[in-house]
């Protein structure tokens, strides 16, 4: 090979190698992102299961590069074999702890609490909630992701215990 043609590729190589190293993924301390996604998950209510459908947005701050807290409002629509369909509206707080496995993908873990509004039948609620969630993202780009989030919710809907599991998939932008 000529020598001009192997310093051209070994340059290309080594300028490759460096920019790829000095790629960052996802937001860092000081940073936020916008998440939106959904789910098919199972609710039970008093040993009543039912199939939900859920959609979720949310909005996280990052405080350091490992600490995001963050809000989500979350709509689910659930249709039981008895009874009345029920809408649950819940706007919640959220805390998560991420380990940045390698640059691209990450796990975090971390409580959510809030308010739930449930509408049955045309019976209203509201309730506290409150949970645990974990997650991965996997960083397409330098700002946009996709992520898997199982989750299980705990509230109260008309003196009946509610909990709720969901895996909820979606997609992630930083702003």
């Amino acid at each position: 090979m000529h020598p001009i043609v192997t310093s051209l590729c070994a340059i290309s190589l080594l300028t490759a190698v460096a920019s790829a190293q000095g790629s960052r993924y996802g937001p860092m301390g000081g940073e936020n992102l916008f998440n939106i996604g959904g789910s098919i998950g199972t609710t039970e209510i008093d040993n009543d299961d039912t199939t939900s459908i859920n959609l979720q947005a949310g909005f996280g701050h990052f405080l350091t590069d490992v600490h995001e807290v963050g809000g989500q409002l979350n709509e689910n629509y659930s249709s039981p074999d008895q009874g009345d369909d029920t809408i649950f509206t819940s706007v919640t707080g959220y805390y998560n702890y991420n380990f940045r496995q390698n640059p691209r993908t990450w796990f975090y873990v971390g409580p959510h609490a809030g308010f739930l509004l449930a509408d049955a039948g045309g019976e209203d609620d509201t309730a506290l909630a409150f949970g645990v969630h974990g997650g991965v993202r996997h960083w397409l780009s330098e700002n946009s992701a996709v992520f898997a989030e199982p989750r299980l919710t705990i509230s109260e809907f008309d003196g009946d215990d509610v909990q709720t599991a969901e895996v909820i998939f979606g997609y992630t932008v930083v702003l």
